[in-house]
């Protein structure tokens, strides 16, 4: 069995996808069953058979921001959103105000010879997320042929391919459970290692993978980026609306007191 075989290979050393030697030997046992992964290829394939009903302009800006996740959806990479695998869900999300905002592309790029073609999707769609598959790579350990996420415990199969490779990760971390899971990590990282959250704390609680404040009665936009989750915590944490009704309840105020209203005037002013 898979759990023998981790056994019997204890003595392997486990090591992430840099070389380096992982923390903690990855035991692979029935609770945690190997994903099959489809090949790059197949997996562009199935992206560009779903665009070409689209006008040209749209296959153009957004082929190398659609990728199939390991839960076999659509995922906007833009967007960090799941799209239903329809021709309209599609057309409707690439001609969304969100999306348009959100897209790293110009309007220079719907001018250009685009060739919507296998080898270039891929390349292109690993070029514009190097970063992100690069950071991602310390989340893996190789254990035999495998390797393991040690966020979400999933796993993908090893390629001789590197490209293979790293869109595994890709379509991986765009994935429903992986990407839920890292908010917790990162809600729960930020939730205690801030200094800004940290005066904050007792007005603060996680639910799941957002950061409720009880004060305001507010939601923290949640997101997958470190710098933007921490910039909408201290955003909210130093806003006025915040700042005031920590000063009444501190201070015994009500809300039309004379005390609030000049710390609205201060805070305005600011």
């Amino acid at each position: 069995s898979v759990m023998e075989v981790a056994l019997n290979n204890s003595h392997m050393r486990c090591t992430d996808l840099t070389g380096n030697s992982a923390k903690t030997c990855i035991d692979f046992c029935p609770s945690h069953p190997v994903e099959i992964q489809p090949g790059v290829a197949t997996n562009n394939r199935i992206i560009k058979t779903l665009l070409t009903p689209l006008p040209d302009y749209l296959k153009r800006i957004n082929i190398d921001c659609l990728i199939e996740n390991d839960q076999g959806e659509i995922m906007c990479l833009d967007c960090s959103c799941a799209i239903p695998s329809t021709l309209y869900n599609i057309e409707s999300h690439l001609l969304s105000k969100n999306h348009m905002k959100r897209s790293k592309k110009n309007e220079s790029s719907q001018t250009q010879n685009y060739n919507l073609n296998l080898d270039g999707g891929v390349s292109k769609t690993l070029k514009d997320n190097a970063s992100l598959i690069k950071h991602s790579f310390k989340y893996f350990f190789k254990f035999n042929d495998k390797y393991k996420c040690n966020i979400c415990d999933g796993i993908i199969d090893q390629t001789s391919d590197e490209n293979s490779l790293r869109m595994n990760i890709l379509r991986h971390i765009s994935g429903k459970k992986h990407l839920e899971k890292y908010q917790q990590e990162l809600v729960y990282k930020l939730f205690y290692s801030d200094e800004i959250v940290g005066v904050n704390r007792s007005v603060l609680k996680i639910n799941n993978t957002q950061i409720v404040c009880t004060l305001c009665d507010y939601v923290i936009t949640s997101s997958t980026n470190e710098d933007t989750l921490k910039t909408s915590i201290i955003s909210h944490l130093t806003g006025c609306e915040h700042k005031n009704k920590k000063v009444h309840v501190h201070k015994g105020d009500s809300p039309g007191s004379i005390q609030n209203q000049k710390q609205e005037h201060r805070c305005k002013n600011d």
